[in-house]
């Protein structure tokens, strides 16, 4: 890494991709109207980290991005897939990572290509949605910290530099999801949100990227596309399959929270085309808009 001088007070890391092959530079926030690019806070060597194609996000002095496990970056995984980093917001160092190997097709997860989920990041707890269609949930601290959080303490790699599970939810393997593969459909994808509940403490709102099969049919249109899960422990509060067999492609969008308190709702772009609303802590239905997707496009 290449370091220069620390911002000024006030001044806020930015993350930017410069150049073909990653080149990433992290800049300090300046007033918009600034004419010149600020000078570099830090900036990696090409190759260094990987692919990036989601939204990097800062949780204090760390900073989370979703990339691939390139053989220029990562020996400790030459083989393909998809790569959940921390990394040192000062100065650019690796804390840890996290690999997520690859789906056996790549209708379902495309070759070389990064996690595009943007992570939601809750006190010491870090969401986000892999390549290979689960739902994670890693410890900001990884294995640092000398402690092994749970319910998931069977983890293969526990090295000083690799993520730590907290849970994780396989909607591939466990809940019928036919992910359908995300090249192409945006950035970033299947974000997941979390809300603080009254009645069910943290949740986190998620999509599942159910879509079609390559010959337009839906294999499993009862399998969830949208999710409302316990930060606590990833237990399933509740879910839903819309639109079901109507989804064009898949459902890549990520949800938002609209309102505050009692009066919140959960808002989820489905891969119809249309936005649904949805009770936080009950999935009751509030309304969807009447809008829909074109054959061949989604959300």
């Amino acid at each position: 890494m290449q370091a220069a001088a620390p911002p000024a007070p006030g001044e806020t890391p930015v993350w930017a991709e410069e150049g073909g092959h990653p080149t990433w530079v992290v800049h300090p926030r300046r007033p918009s109207r600034a004419t010149s690019p600020p000078p570099a806070i830090w900036q990696s060597p090409p190759g260094a980290v990987g692919s990036l194609c989601g939204d990097p996000v800062l949780a204090g002095d760390r900073l989370l991005v979703g990339t691939n496990s390139d053989p220029d970056w990562s020996a400790r995984f030459p083989v393909d897939g998809g790569v959940m980093a921390c990394l040192d917001a000062a100065d650019g160092t690796l804390v840890w990572r996290h690999f997520h190997p690859r789906l056996d097709w790549r209708f379902n997860d495309v070759p070389a290509s990064p996690i595009r989920s943007r992570p939601a990041v809750q006190g010491d707890r870090v969401c986000y949605f892999s390549n290979r269609g689960s739902l994670v949930c890693l410890d900001l601290a990884g294995f640092r910290d000398g402690e092994n959080d749970g319910p998931v303490t069977d983890e293969t790699r526990t090295g000083a530099s690799d993520g730590d599970i907290v849970w994780e939810i396989d909607f591939v393997a466990d809940h019928g999801v036919f992910k359908r593969e995300d090249a192409g459909m945006g950035n970033p994808l299947s974000s997941p949100v979390i809300l603080s509940t009254a009645a069910q403490g943290d949740l986190v709102f998620c999509g599942t990227m159910q879509g079609t099969h390559p010959d337009g049919t839906v294999a499993n249109p009862a399998a969830p596309s949208f999710v409302a899960v316990r930060l606590a422990d990833g237990a399933i509060v509740w879910s839903t399959s819309v639109p079901g067999e109507n989804v064009a492609l898949g459902s890549f969008g990520s949800p938002a929270v609209l309102g505050e308190g009692p009066e919140a709702k959960v808002l989820f772009p489905a891969g119809d085309g249309k936005l649904y609303a949805f009770e936080p802590t009950t999935g009751g239905s509030c309304g969807r808009s009447t809008s829909a997707a074109r054959r061949g496009r989604t959300t």
